[in-house]
């Protein structure tokens, strides 16, 4: 529903990840996304969260809403703002949750999205699966996907066929990492033994040097891994039986062995000649950096996959542009986060879950995303028009990277550390939307945000995609100068 604006409008304000105001929405407990005016007009909540209502139609006690400083403001004696009471105006924040009457009632969400062609499609959805569920802090989540697949699609209707691969690590790599914290810790005690030695001898001073730092590294060595030792002991011991999964669609065969590119092939060349006229989708799961997830590298993601309708990156750190640049001629759209994704991955039974699918891609995207603001697995989620991001968004970044290095260095350089950075080690990666909201509003910063918000089709959470300081060799020679030059 669309609340009209007063005669009077304010000015826009504008948004802290420089997405424009006008594409925000609320987002009801079934889905549906609600428009409100970004202009300062204020708007009312009654007890039916599907509706909003404009001044004239308000009844008292209603929570009142306005857009200013680039977020949503709210106020009521019977609201609540992320959890909390608001009787005085409250600044939502991005992905910000409402909620009516007490803790216990539906939320709305705050989102980013945009206009989308209208159409549904019941084409079938081909997902070629590809788990990594090697490392032990994700291996639970990663290999519980297959079976929340197979048991969301043994009763659904929803137009979806998955085909792929769980890989759990060799059993001789998980045996030797459970074993490690053992032996470092027999390491160390033979370093207190040989202190003992040290002193019985009459404080023989090198044999006391080295049996005390072999102590200490053995016992930090003993500690440092032995939080792990139980996931990889059950990874070692414990068969994963796939083939007792109540569903005929769901089709993933669990592998005691490492990710690989011939794996990799194996799975997306069967999907495509299983269902060569269904709607392609990847589906990663595992961990996520700059280069590769679920133990596969981009490049080579790149240079296999041709044709599929999207990517889902359910890892860390995937939301990078450096990262989707080389994925940008295997897929239309992608579904990835910037920062880190929670140990139980993305909430395939709500992203997969339905009876239909928009036909148009970005908008299969935004739907994929928008499914998902009720349990956001990470700090933000965002779809991503792949093209956009080539076509659009790059060359944007090269003409404004050499507007930056002929601008004041001090000037840029204290706008890039105002930027949001995100979780990666280092804090080496920034948010591209903070730090262009950093910037002097010029014509080229301008015409990069408007870039940004092409190809940032959805955004739930408070993210939109990153960029590292260190710039890699495939990003344009402009900005990766311009890096250079700020680190300097």
């Amino acid at each position: 529903m669309r609340i009209q604006a007063q005669t009077q409008p304010l000015k826009s304000a504008p948004h802290a990840l420089s997405l424009q105001p006008a594409r925000q929405r609320l987002l009801t407990p079934e889905g549906e996304a609600l428009t409100f005016p970004t202009d300062g007009t204020s708007f009312f909540l009654g007890s039916d969260v599907n509706r909003l209502v404009g001044p004239e139609d308000a009844s008292p006690g209603q929570a009142e809403a306005h857009w200013r400083d680039g977020t949503l403001w709210l106020r009521g004696e019977n609201a609540l703002a992320n959890g909390l009471p608001c009787a005085d105006w409250t600044p939502l924040g991005d992905g910000g949750r409402i909620q009516l009457g007490d803790s216990e009632q539906p939320a709305l969400s705050l989102a980013v999205l945009g206009d989308q062609p209208a159409g549904a499609s019941k084409q079938t959805v081909a997902l070629t699966y590809f788990g990594d569920a090697t490392e032990p802090k994700i291996s639970r989540g990663v290999s519980n996907q297959p079976g929340r697949l197979a048991k969301l699609l043994a009763d659904s209707p929803a137009p979806v066929q998955v085909q792929g691969v769980l890989l759990r690590g060799g059993r001789i790599h998980h045996l030797a990492q459970a074993a490690l914290p053992a032996s470092m810790a027999a390491v160390g005690v033979a370093g207190l033994g040989a202190c003992v030695a040290g002193l019985v001898q009459g404080v023989n001073t090198p044999l006391l040097v080295l049996g005390g730092l072999t102590a200490l590294g053995g016992g930090l060595a003993a500690a440092a891994n032995w939080k792990s030792m139980p996931a990889h002991w059950k990874a070692a011991t414990q068969k994963l039986d796939l083939s007792g999964i109540p569903s005929q669609r769901v089709q993933v065969r669990s592998l005691n062995s490492a990710p690989s590119a011939q794996k990799f092939d194996e799975a997306w060349k069967t999907s495509l000649s299983s269902w060569p006229q269904a709607r392609q989708v990847l589906f990663l799961s595992g961990h996520g950096y700059q280069n590769r997830a679920a133990g596969i590298h981009f490049e080579h993601i790149g240079k296999t996959v041709r044709g599929a309708e999207a990517i889902v990156l359910d890892a860390c750190n995937g939301g990078q542009v450096e990262a989707l640049l080389k994925l940008a001629d295997s897929a239309r759209v992608a579904v990835c986060s910037e920062h880190t994704v929670r140990s139980s991955g993305f909430p395939l039974e709500a992203m997969f879950g339905q009876t239909e699918f928009p036909q148009d891609s970005r908008a299969l995207a935004t739907s994929l995303v928008q499914s998902a603001s009720g349990a956001c697995p990470a700090e933000s989620l965002v779809a991503v028009d792949l093209e956009a991001l080539k076509g659009k968004l790059l060359p944007s970044m090269e003409k404004l990277a050499r507007h930056l290095k002929a601008a004041d260095k001090g000037e840029i350089k204290e706008a890039l550390s105002h930027s949001e950075t995100t979780d990666t080690a280092g804090k080496t990666t920034v948010d591209l939307g903070s730090f262009l909201a950093q910037l002097p509003q010029t014509a080229e910063v301008e015409a990069t945000q408007q870039a940004l918000n092409d190809t940032v089709l959805a955004m739930v959470g408070h993210g939109t995609l990153s960029f590292d300081r260190y710039s890699p060799p495939h990003m344009p020679e402009s900005w990766r100068s311009l890096m250079n030059h700020l680190r300097g």
